[in-house]
């Protein structure tokens, strides 16, 4: 924005140490204060107002931003984090910042990826160890148990980590239900679901043991057979209880051609009818039933002895026939018992007896049998479905296996389980921390991309240093970076360990000066320039002091003619060299009219600001030239003093002049007293200020003619003149 922007006004309200006052500005405002008497504080409250925009700057038009120079700006602007590069900018320090700050997490991120590193190479070494003890437990097995079942267990036995990567693959799918298998009963199985000269067996009938149940409860073995007591001869048969005596006699009858077979007489036809009577009805019913009992129980049983002994002659499968054998034999034995006792009632029908029975023993036959027919149906059924059951088979003997182990199985899942868990997350975190380090080196590439060269600032810089004879250091662009530069020593050495607070302090001035002008494209460039520098020349030598000086004065001058957006500069100094030479305009001060000139004094409670007409600071040098020109200051005490700091401060500090060369240029007594106005200059301090007293005997008038001499020897009588004429102007001035 173009135009007459300046601060018309500044008011302190409520501004510690300040007390509650206005003060009115002009294009060219000159600050002096004592250390400590405010002057910074002034410098933070107007860049606070004037970001802030407060109504306690008063402006000609619409605010602007300040541009000020002070410790704060170094601070901001100039950086040294690594011994021999530097950088300059604000803009670029805070880019600065934040690369080192990138590196900073890129190498904590680098040791975060280390220990991470080291932390999965242990896990990796203890899942390793694990792994290879639970393998070798593992192929034990296969050693003892592979070739006897070689063939279900082929596509794993060639090598260990693929025997152990199907147990542990069995035992997670079935860890719930695991269970021990005989080692007989598998090698059955596997000989049956692999044997492919298997056929198929018919089951094995079981026993009819119902009627086996019915013969051991037939009555007529309990009952005795009595004949019919109707007659005189049935009444004296069981009299004589002699039935079976005269049944085994009957049988005689027939062969004995008509006669008794007991007595051999004459057998009258009713005897042979009354026995016929006697043996007939109930009695031939039971007796022939009997005999067909008997028939029916021996062809049975029999039987079934008889396809019990062919089982056992044509043993099948693996089967325990032990059992079966025994109840086999107890059987036989029983039976031909019971034949003995049947045979025996079938001989005396008048005896009552009962057999043992055999229900029971053909019961466990008949479970035996269903046994061995529950594994004919599995032949049958492995037979008949070969592949499931191989299939299925094969399932099981990893399930035996995996049984046998199930403890150190169970405890390698649980750990591996952990150190997988445990390893999968170190592998997140590496990918996370690699992601890291790759957004911040890309992060890193981005930022320096918009840092601006520093080449245009070095070259004006340098060439600002060589127009002074400056010779401390020079700049050069670093040629790893050009956002950021080298400063060399004149024997072409790094100033990494070697420069100086003042050092840096003009460096960043410099920089300051330059982006007054845009040198690097900033903002600062702009139109509307108010500018507000504070004590620029803290801890700086008198070569930088002059530099510096210059350069301000340039910056005065521009604020004056309100040149290229330049419109007001406000500076502040507790420095009374710095500030007379500043304020001056040629041979005076700058005129009331454009300047403004401030004193900044500290009281005991606050601080508080006077304004002045004219410049209300006087060099040292310059009162001392006063001294000359008031008659009444001239006493011999003092003139002598008066006259060598003169002499020194002019010749020796600002002139540069061998003044001890011109000595001879003197005769006689004007050559005492210039020798020993020369001579006595380096008794003293190099300072200025410094006292110094000397009892003299010599004329007054004397030493302010030869005292004047010595600058017409030098050549430098225009410089006396000019100086005498000053301060005697002043003089007037003060009486008027």
């Amino acid at each position: 924005m173009k135009g007459n922007n300046m601060i018309k006004s500044i008011r302190l309200n409520n501004f510690i140490p300040y007390e509650k006052q206005e003060i009115f500005t002009k294009n060219l405002n000159f600050f002096f204060g004592c250390n400590g008497s405010g002057k910074s504080r002034l410098t933070n409250y107007l860049s606070t107002e004037s970001i802030s925009q407060s109504t306690n700057l008063t402006w000609d038009s619409s605010p602007c931003p300040l541009l000020i120079f002070n410790k704060e700006f170094v601070a901001k602007n100039f950086r040294n984090d690594i011994k021999g590069i530097f950088t300059l900018g604000e803009d670029t320090n805070i880019k600065i910042t934040n690369i080192s700050n990138l590196e900073n997490k890129i190498k904590d991120d680098n040791v975060a990826l280390a220990k991470n590193i080291a932390d999965t190479k242990e896990l990796e070494d203890l899942i390793i160890t694990n792994r290879t003890e639970i393998i070798e437990e593992c192929w034990d097995i296969q050693i003892s148990y592979g070739k006897k079942f070689s063939s279900a267990l082929t596509p794993h036995r060639g090598k260990k980590n693929d025997f152990f990567s199907k147990m542990l693959e069995v035992y997670i799918r079935n860890k719930d239900d695991l269970k021990p298998y005989p080692m007989e009963e598998l090698e059955s199985y596997y000989n049956l679901a692999f044997n492919n000269k298997i056929d198929l067996i018919n089951p094995i009938a079981l026993i009819p043991i119902d009627k086996i149940k019915e013969y051991e409860t037939c009555k007529l073995l309990e009952l005795p057979f009595i004949g019919s007591s109707d007659s005189t001869i049935g009444r004296f048969i069981d009299h004589l209880n002699n039935s079976s005596w005269i049944k085994q006699g009957k049988q005689y009858e027939n062969l004995a051609d008509g006669r008794c077979p007991y007595c051999q007489q004459p057998l009258p036809n009713f005897i042979r009818q009354e026995l016929e009577d006697y043996f007939g009805g109930y009695y031939k019913l039971s007796y022939n039933q009997l005999n067909s009992f008997y028939s029916d129980y021996s062809l049975n049983i029999g039987k079934a002895i008889s396809d019990l002994d062919t089982l056992l002659d044509n043993e099948i499968l693996n089967f325990d026939y032990n059992n079966l054998q025994i109840l086999v034999s107890t059987i036989k034995n029983i039976f031909n018992e019971n034949c003995y006792y049947i045979e025996k009632k079938i001989s005396d029908p008048t005896i009552s007896l009962s057999i043992k029975p055999l229900y029971s023993e053909f019961e466990y036959v008949n479970s035996e049998i269903k046994s061995l027919n529950m594994l004919i149906s599995k032949n049958n059924s492995i037979v008949k479905n070969k592949v499931f059951e191989q299939s299925l088979f094969t399932d099981v003997i990893w399930k035996s296996f995996c049984h046998s182990l199930e403890f150190r199985l169970s405890k390698y899942y649980q750990n591996n389980s952990i150190y997988e868990s445990k390893l999968e997350k170190l592998q997140d975190d590496k990918a996370i921390i690699e992601a890291s380090i790759k957004d911040s080196s890309q992060n890193i590439v981005d930022i320096k991309q918009t840092l601006s060269s520093v080449h245009g600032t070095v070259i004006k810089i340098d060439r600002i240093l060589k127009n002074f004879g400056f010779t401390n250091f020079t700049l050069r662009v670093n040629p790893a970076d050009d956002s950021s530069y080298l400063i060399v020593r004149d024997n072409n050495m790094d100033a990494k360990e070697t420069l100086s607070e003042g050092e840096y302090n003009f460096i960043t001035f410099l920089y300051f000066y330059f982006m007054l002008f845009g040198v690097q494209g900033s903002a600062e460039s702009s139109d509307n320039k108010v500018i507000v520098i504070d004590d620029p020349i803290s801890s700086l030598d008198s070569k930088t002091i002059f530099i510096v000086t210059t350069l301000i004065r340039t910056l005065i001058e521009k604020c004056k003619s309100k040149e290229d957006g330049f419109l007001q500069i406000f500076i502040l100094s507790h420095n009374i060299f710095f500030f007379k030479e500043i304020t001056r305009c040629g041979n005076f001060d700058y005129s009331n009219k454009i300047a403004s000139y401030f004193i900044i004094k500290k009281t005991r409670e606050s601080s508080i600001i006077t304004i002045h007409t004219y410049n209300p600071i006087k060099s040292t040098y310059e009162l001392l030239w006063q001294e000359l020109a008031e008659e009444k200051n001239t006493r011999p005490i003092t003139i002598f003093n008066t006259l060598r700091r003169i002499l020194e401060y002019y010749f020796n500090i600002v002139g540069g002049i061998d003044y001890k060369n011109g000595i001879d240029k003197f005769k006689d007594n004007d050559k005492y007293i210039c020798k020993s106005l020369l001579e006595s200059i380096n008794d003293g301090s190099h300072y200025i200020n410094d006292e110094f007293h000397v009892d003299t005997t010599e004329s007054i008038d004397d030493y302010l003619r030869v005292f004047e001499l010595i600058f017409i020897n030098f050549g430098q009588h225009e410089h006396y003149k000019m100086m005498i004429s000053h301060v005697s102007s002043n003089l007037e001035k003060v009486d008027s």
